[in-house]
């Protein structure tokens, strides 16, 4: 049975000898190098802080005392709803810069954001 005959690479891609370090090397300093993600900065809507729902308070007390997770049985307990409703009041306290994420395997841990804490810390008594 004869062998497939082989594909001809496409026409803007150059071959390489495979065997010759140096053209594997050139090839190799001649890759586009891909610049390290950028974390998107979120900045805290206010008008989003200020105007909670109580689950979302109950969520910001906890937040603000240790790290949260939408796996929480507690909170989800608390709140009467299940992980995937957890997880979607969780992403829009995110969108909105008032909890921030962190991965941890396959986990995501929420906390309050550092401008929330701060809003919140200035609107108590005694704050600037």
């Amino acid at each position: 049975m004869p062998s497939p005959p082989k594909q001809a690479p496409p026409l803007d891609e150059k071959v390489i000898d495979e065997t010759n370090p140096a053209e594997i090397l050139a090839a190799l300093s001649n890759m586009r190098r891909v610049a390290p993600p950028v974390e998107p900065t979120v900045t805290l809507d206010i008008n989003a802080l200020m105007n909670l729902s109580a689950g979302e308070l109950v969520i910001l007390e906890q937040a603000l005392e240790r790290e949260i997770s939408p796996s929480d049985e507690l909170l989800q307990q608390e709140l009467v709803v299940g992980r995937p409703r957890l997880s979607q009041i969780f992403n829009g306290l995110l969108k909105f810069g008032i909890l921030t994420v962190r991965k941890q395997g396959r986990s995501r841990l929420f906390r309050i954001s550092a401008p929330a804490k701060d809003h919140l810390a200035n609107l108590a008594p005694g704050g600037e």
